[in-house]
């Protein structure tokens, strides 16, 4: 038969239920993949390492029209996987939290004494200051569903970074876009 409107209504609401937890156990999944592989680090050319993440992402920079660039970046000490999806997951951010105008991505490192640093600058949305460090703990989402995802991304990202003995932080204001900071170890000593 027929359903009236409130068991339509419940139904939605138990279908909703349902993609919203196969998105967080999929992020569960990709979490414990990623974040709980084995490590095997090795020195990696950060162009390769930014050439790797444009492919993962490459469908959604194609579908956005996203213009991604990027300096000479500088090699890394680094589990290539894990920081492929760090990178991948950086630029995908980046499209996913996009304002009115056209995507557009720019990484950039500098190389200091004793650690490497890059950078992804966007002109997205920005983030508020004060969702700075909640940004980064596993599905804490600012915006809920307005966007997809099942919040996991910086988390894993967090993660990684801290797992390769660097830090991440993003420097960001609301409708100014945002970059995100990465400050790893030069070397393996």
């Amino acid at each position: 038969g027929s359903l009236d409107s409130e068991a339509e209504a419940l139904f939605g609401f138990i279908q909703g239920a349902a993609v919203s937890m196969r998105n967080l156990l999929g992020g569960l999944r990709t979490y414990a993949q990623t974040v709980g592989s084995q490590s095997h680090f090795r020195l990696c050319d950060g162009n390769s390492l930014v050439a790797a993440a444009l492919a993962i992402a490459g469908a959604a920079i194609e579908q956005s029209g996203a213009v991604v660039s990027h300096d000479a970046l500088p090699e890394l000490y680094c589990e290539p996987a894990q920081m492929g999806y760090t990178f991948s997951s950086l630029i995908d951010n980046a499209i996913k939290f996009r304002g009115e105008s056209k995507p557009e991505i720019h990484i950039f490192a500098t190389v200091e004494e004793d650690r490497v640093v890059y950078a992804f600058r966007d002109n997205g949305i920005g983030i508020d200051p004060r969702h700075r460090e909640s940004i980064f703990g596993v599905f804490k989402r600012v915006h809920n569903d307005a966007y997809p995802g099942a919040g996991v991304g910086l988390a894993i990202a967090k993660k990684i970074i801290e797992g390769h003995g660097g830090r991440i932080w993003v420097e960001s204001a609301l409708g100014k876009g945002a970059t995100f900071i990465l400050a790893l170890p030069k070397s393996n000593d």
